[in-house]
């Protein structure tokens, strides 16, 4: 936030001029905000309409001559100190690390058993399912099965009445005689 050095209004964003260093907002500085930033890396050298009309060319700040101030062993070791701090929790995020990648090598050796159990399981089920298909297909012959196995036993007692309408009953034979009943019989069929 500034003070724009034209009309002393307070303002958040505006130009600055590179030859005099003050601060103008937008409308004051004859530049419109998108045209300023469109400028780039040319806004380091945008001049103000008054620095333009005299002529002014851009201030270039003088170097700094001043040296860095001398490295003292105090100042060295708490340099040390703070990249020692810093570089301290580097093993235990390496154990971390090699943590984390036991424990996802558990989780895929996990998901593979669990994958291949819902194999397993996907196939005795199919088998169960046909197997329940084979069966109802037996259950609905069933009824027809039984249904031609009565027509068949009344058939076969029919023939088995019929047969007994031509057998002989011979009465009067004493059971003493009946040793002889083939023979006798043999002699009425001639």
């Amino acid at each position: 936030m500034f003070t724009c050095a034209r009309c002393s209004s307070t303002c958040n964003d505006g130009a600055k001029c590179s030859c005099c260093g003050l601060f103008l907002d937008f409308p004051c500085s004859g530049v419109t905000e998108a045209g300023y930033r469109k400028l780039g890396d040319r806004q380091k050298s945008w001049r103000c309409t008054a620095c333009k009309s005299t002529g002014n060319s851009p201030r270039i700040p003088p170097p700094t001559t001043s040296s860095p101030a001398p490295i003292t062993n105090e100042s060295l070791m708490e340099e040390i100190k703070k990249i020692a701090a810093m570089v301290a929790p580097i093993p235990k995020l390496v154990s971390d690390m090699a943590q984390v990648k036991t424990d996802i090598a558990e989780l895929m050796t996990s998901v593979e058993f669990a994958h291949s159990s819902v194999k397993d399981l996907q196939d005795k089920s199919l088998k169960i399912e046909q197997r329940v298909s084979e069966t109802e297909k037996v259950i609905e012959n069933f009824a027809s099965y039984k249904n031609k196995l009565a027509k068949i036993q009344k058939e076969i007692d029919e023939k088995e009445q019929w047969s007994r309408l031509n057998n002989i009953e011979v009465k009067g034979i004493l059971t003493s005689c009946l040793a002889f009943v083939p023979t006798a019989t043999l002699a009425l069929s001639l």
